[in-house]
This record gives C-alpha cells, structure tokens and sequence, in this order.
C-alpha cells in the first residue's frame, strides 16, 4: 500500500511540475528537444505512476496474489517487451523549429523513439532516428504493470469469451490440453515472442537507413562553384566543391542563362563530389538556343540524389589585375580568360589620372586560350608621365580584331 501511494504521490507531483511548466513556456519560453522534453515528458510521467500504482493496490488490498512462479514471469516480461517495442511505431507527438528541423516521437507512454527531418525546405526523411533508452524502460515498467496486473483476469475473460461466442467446448478442450502439455505450450509461446521481439527490432532498425538525407540546410548537401570557363561555345568545365557532411552524385543539370535561355540535361550520369574536395564537371549544351560567350553569366541549376540545387557559374571574361610595379616606367598584369575564344592581344594604351597618354601598337603581346592564364609586362616611355604608386590608371588592351577591353588599376 506504501508503494502505491508514493507512485500517486509522484503522479501528483508530476501534474503540479506539468502546469508550472507550461506556465513557465507561456512566460518565459522553455526549450524542446527530440530526446524528450518536460512538456512531454512531466505530463506522460503521470500516467505512467498512476499505472504503475494500481498492481501495487491491488496487492495491498489482497485482491492480487502476484505470481512468484519464474516461468510467469518471463511470459510476462516476453509480452510486455513486444508491447513496448510495438509503440515505436505509435506517433507520440510531432515538434516543428523556426531552424526548419522536424521530428516525430513514437512510444508510450514517453516517446523512445525519434525520426528527425531536415529542410529549408525541401523536407527529407534523414537517416539520423535516435532512441531513447532511459525511456525506453520506462514503457517497458508501464507495459510489464499493466500485463502483471491483467494477467490474473485473463483466465475467467477467456472463458467468458468463448462461451459467449459458443466456443465453450473449444476452450475447455484448449485448456485441457494447456494443463496436460504445460511445458511445450509455454515453451512455444516464449518462443514466438522471441521471434516477435526479433522481428520487430530488425524492422525499427531498418528505419535508420531509409534515406542518405544529411542534417544540413538543404538537407542534403551544398554546392558552390570555385571556377567556371568555356572551353567551346558549348563546352564549359566547372571546378565544384561539396561542403555538405557526405558525397554527393549528380544525376541531371540545367544551364540557366542571364539572356533567358536554358538548356536541360536529364540523361546524365554525372560524377559523385566528396566532401571539400572540388571536381571538375565538364558541361554540355546543344548551342541552338545559346552558345557561352563572354559578358553574360550563367547558372547551373543541378539535381543530385533526392534534391535540387541552383548555384552561379558567374560570368564569361577576359580578365587583367595588377601583379606589380617593377619600376617606373613597366608595370606587370595577370590576365585571364574563361571565354570559348583565343584572344591574341597585339596592343594597348595606358592613360594615367591627368588623361595623358601613351600607346603601344606593336606589341608582341601574350595568347589565351579557353582557360588561359598568363603574366605580361605593359612598358610606357616616361615621357608624358610615369607610374606611381596611390595613383589609378585606365589600361584599355586590344586583340587583332581590334575588340577592346579596359581595366582600372592602382599599383
């Protein structure tokens, strides 16, 4: 009887710790967890202590003789293990964060299991599912109770049942042969549970595999692009980095354009990227609708496993920086190209912040390919003015076409 009353004492205490803390959430806030938090915690503590309470009433009151017999008792413990491995798959309660995770509680009655998601959005079933186990034998204390103390009534239900069903001549018969082969029949019984219990922890267990989502913002990975250059007008190579916690394998893409075409791959086999280790993925139009080309950017808009991903290649150029200032009169530039075209460059003009001038026509200038990448000295005469160090010049460089490109830098 003392027993009984403590574990309505600590349901008691229970109902009082459950509305302070919700009193507590609606003025102060209050943190929730997929591992178990009071919010659900305190409340189903309740019922488990008034559970648990009544087997030890009914003792106290000499209504119930608890059985002492070891063969029982495993039956007991055997049932009470499969009841509590079957409300894994009872949904508990389902909790949403303003950080786009989502995770569903299965158990009872505290939640031991938990199925978590990810999304920003979109969703995805991730293959991280924890378990509780502190919980877990909790329910199974709440289900052992319960089955200990419908044990002694199961007999005369049966028979009832049967004889309002008119298989009382069954029963009697099954009850014969139980009292004749008691040995076999719990022997089997035990063993079928077992199987049961086997049975449903290898199912739970697959659930942990159901999907290769990873807890990151797009659920399952990010791409961003380190370099991008056209090797043909339909011929570009992409140097891509995975950031995301696994590899990723790419499955289809599409190049979106700043002019407004597009041209879509769906028939691909790309190339799996590691985690933060870039690979270059070479990609492929068809040129009826566009053709890479210098000035205008590009996106990529690509389709690994499960999810989508847009991601700037950025734009086609003919690039020139400033590398150094050698002396006065000579001044060195790294100049690139990530356009599909070469770009033989046969002169240039300097003009510095007082708008004198200095050209250069026959200069043997450097050759870019598609990709190209080269240092080149530009050298001015010194007469009209010479290079200083704090000042901004204009360098306009021209190929043998005459096209133009102009640059502003400050040695």
């Amino acid at each position: 009887m003392f027993a009984g009353l403590l574990s309505i004492s600590l349901a008691c205490a229970m109902i009082v710790a459950s509305t302070w803390w919700s009193i507590h959430l609606q003025t102060s806030g209050g943190w929730f967890s997929s591992n178990g938090d009071p919010s659900t915690v305190l409340p189903s503590l309740v019922g488990v202590f008034f559970i648990v309470a009544v087997p030890f009433f009914l003792i106290g009151s000499g209504k119930f003789k608890p059985t002492t017999n070891i063969r029982h008792i495993v039956l007991l413990i055997l049932i009470a293990c499969v009841l509590t491995l079957a409300s894994g798959w009872l949904s508990a309660g389902e909790m949403i964060t303003p950080a786009a995770i989502s995770w569903q509680e299965y158990g009872f009655p505290l939640p031991w299991r938990s199925e978590r998601m990810y999304g920003c959005p979109p969703w995805c079933l991730s293959s991280v599912i924890t378990y509780n186990p502190w919980f877990f034998l909790v329910d199974f204390a709440t289900s052992f109770a319960i089955v200990y103390t419908l044990a002694p009534y199961t007999k005369r239900f049966s028979r009832e049942l049967a004889n309002s069903l008119g298989f009382l001549s069954l029963g009697r018969r099954i009850s014969l042969s139980w009292r004749n082969h008691r040995s076999k029949f719990s022997a089997l019984t035990m063993i079928g549970l077992v199987a049961l219990i086997g049975a449903e922890s290898a199912l739970l267990a697959t659930t942990t595999s159901a999907s290769d989502c990873q807890p990151d913002c797009n659920g399952y990975g990010r791409l961003f692009v380190e370099s991008f250059q056209a090797n043909t007008p339909t011929n570009a190579t992409v140097m891509v980095r995975n950031t995301g916690p696994s590899p990723m394998t790419l499955h289809s893409y599409t190049v979106l354009s700043s002019i407004g075409a597009s041209y879509t791959q769906v028939s691909w086999s790309g190339p799996t990227i590691p985690v933060n280790s870039p690979v270059p993925v070479t990609i492929l139009i068809d040129g009826k609708d566009f053709t890479f080309d210098w000035g205008i950017t590009y996106s990529l808009k690509i389709t690994p496993a499960h999810s989508t991903e847009t991601i700037s290649m950025g734009q086609l150029t003919f690039d020139a920086t400033y590398l150094s200032l050698t002396n006065p009169t000579n001044m060195t530039l790294t100049m690139s190209n990530t356009g599909p075209r070469m770009v033989v460059l046969a002169s240039y003009q300097v003009v510095d912040p007082q708008g004198h001038q200095y050209n250069s026509t026959a200069w043997s200038g450097p050759t870019l390919g598609p990709g190209g990448r080269v240092s080149s000295d530009l050298t001015i005469d010194g007469t009209a003015f010479t290079f200083e160090h704090g000042k901004s010049y204009t360098i306009r460089l021209y190929n043998m076409t005459i096209t133009e490109w102009t640059i502003s830098v400050t040695p």
